[in-house]
């Protein structure tokens, strides 16, 4: 008995060092993996093409009719598409560009379309009571809460309701870095 056991586990290390010699691979050649802290090789680049433009795959015209919302809207297309020639467009160089107030500004004034920014409004004490209420009747946000654990955050309700003003106030601000604030929803 001692000496059929011995006899399988000797079999299956045999196995097990044969699987091991045949799963050995031959180390490649060429690395998989490029280390940019040397820089990219020449090999690693995509050619620059200046004379044969990409393929977007748009038609040339392009004719369809979309229904949705069972025929409520109909959109046709009959058209010409003109799409601009792309060709390669190589990165030369990338480096992290710090945010400093003109970029910010620059950046608001984009997203903003050129509407003046504001702070968030405090809430006013209309808005605070819809949410204690929210918060006394277990419902949406705080349905997963239990009344031991919500008796803390009412009394915090409860006296920024006394500090509320009784209608919106905005504040306009310039674009600028500054520190976050907390919000009363989040206080």
């Amino acid at each position: 008995m001692k000496y059929q056991i011995r006899r399988i586990i000797s079999f299956i290390c045999i196995l097990a060092c044969g699987f091991n010699l045949v799963s050995c691979a031959k180390n490649p050649e060429k690395r998989i993996v490029v280390d940019k802290a040397e820089g990219l090789s020449k090999e690693n680049v995509l050619p620059n093409e200046k004379d044969v433009p990409k393929d977007l795959g748009a038609p040339e015209h392009w004719q369809e009719t979309m229904d949705r919302s069972n025929g409520f809207v109909t959109i046709e297309a009959d058209c010409q598409v003109r799409l601009p020639e792309v060709y390669n467009t190589p990165v030369y160089l990338y480096k992290m560009r710090p945010v400093t107030n003109k970029l910010l500004k620059r950046l608001c004034d984009y997203f903003s379309g050129g509407d003046r920014l504001y702070e968030e409004p405090a809430m006013t004490k209309e808005a605070l009571q819809a949410q204690r209420n929210s918060m006394v009747s277990l419902s949406g946000d705080w349905s997963w809460y239990s009344e031991r654990s919500l008796k803390p955050m009412l009394e915090r309700v409860d006296e920024l309701i006394q500090k509320a003003p009784k209608e919106e106030e905005r504040h306009y601000i310039k674009a600028e870095l500054m520190a976050p604030y907390q919000t009363e929803e989040e206080y």
